[in-house]
């Protein structure tokens, strides 16, 4: 019998009132008619296992902020269930739970305490925290003269190594920092699976992508059916010289792709396709088709590898397309 999954969610939904409430008086006497009620998570469920990691995803304003903040127990859902198994940690916003006035060295003990920790074991994790952090002199200076990439490195420090929570939720943490410490934080956390279950919202997919074990992808407030996936399995399967048609969700590759225009796929052979070439492809953990510019052409233990590069993509790595992802070459349709 296999172990029982670290989060459990069944039909959770969690609407906000968006008429602005002036005072007590207001408060009692208004009647909700729900005329300003806006949905900000509907009807969702999913499985987490243990010691995985998750990513969510989505454009700003589809739930995952909040999401997030129903798993973390800070708001709790109109309707449905939570179910999670062991002890829960957020950080829903790096830099936030610093005290300013206090230097790093200190907010590194205050912190580490309301996170669980003994004395004892901070003073262990210090050297580990402040390397990671990489911060130098100014851990003993005042957190008010840290600039914003050194609040969140700080900060995350402490959250990945000070943290005794068996789920670990995570908030836009590769929004901040350089290249490199963005490097730090994918370690971090694929080191953290082996013993916690992570999961992360980003606007960065193909970080997402490469990083989780499953994407979950929002949008509205709904989580996009998963069944998505069959549809994806079914294009790939279309033999050679077919083609299919579908609608751009998001700019990619501009000038030549906008949003809502129709694009047509070829499904023109992968030995073909070459450095130039606009593709489109779907991974087995995201199911979501996404369409770049091959940038280069690998063959790696006999297999054909493409790099390719999105102008959406906010990370600077490539990402690397088999054949098995490959759905096709891509064109816009006339209008």
């Amino acid at each position: 019998m296999g172990k029982p999954p670290a989060i459990t969610v069944t039909h959770i939904s969690k609407s906000f009132d968006t008429k602005r409430i002036r005072s007590l008086k207001d408060r009692l006497i208004r009647k909700n008619n729900g005329e300003n009620l806006v949905k900000a998570i509907d009807d969702i469920s999913f499985v987490v296992p243990e010691r995985s990691i998750i990513g969510l995803y989505g454009p700003n304003g589809s739930g995952k902020s909040t999401l997030l903040r129903l798993l973390a127990g800070i708001m709790t859902p109109d309707t449905g269930t939570i179910a999670t198994r062991g002890s829960t940690a957020a950080v829903l916003d790096l830099g936030a739970g610093l005290y300013e006035e206090a230097t790093g060295r200190d907010n590194v003990f205050f912190v580490g305490s309301l996170m669980g920790m003994t004395s004892k074991k901070i003073h262990k994790a210090f050297p580990d925290i402040t390397t990671f952090a990489d911060i130098g002199s100014f851990i003993d200076s005042p957190v008010k003269m840290y600039s914003t990439g050194m609040r969140a490195r700080l900060a995350f420090a402490i959250a990945i190594h000070a943290s005794r929570a068996d789920i670990l939720l995570l908030d836009e943490i590769l929004a901040v920092g350089d290249a490199d410490f963005q490097l730090k934080c994918l370690s971090a956390m694929r080191a953290r699976a082996k013993t916690k279950t992570v999961i992360l919202a980003s606007h960065n997919l193909a970080i997402l992508q490469r990083l989780c074990s499953r994407v979950l992808l929002l949008s509205g407030g709904r989580l996009l059916n998963e069944s998505q996936q069959k549809v994806i399995d079914l294009l790939k399967s279309l033999p050679a010289g077919e083609s299919f048609t579908a609608e751009a969700l998001s700019n990619s590759m501009l000038p030549i792709i906008r949003k809502g225009d129709a694009l047509a796929v070829h499904r023109s052979p992968w030995e073909k396709v070459s450095v130039g070439d606009i593709i489109a492809f779907a991974f087995p953990n995201l199911p979501q088709i996404i369409v770049h510019r091959v940038t280069d052409v690998i063959i790696k233990n006999k297999e054909k590898i493409c790099s390719t590069q999105g102008d959406s993509v906010l990370f600077e790595d490539s990402w690397l397309v088999k054949k098995s992802d490959y759905l096709g070459t891509v064109r816009r349709s006339p209008r």
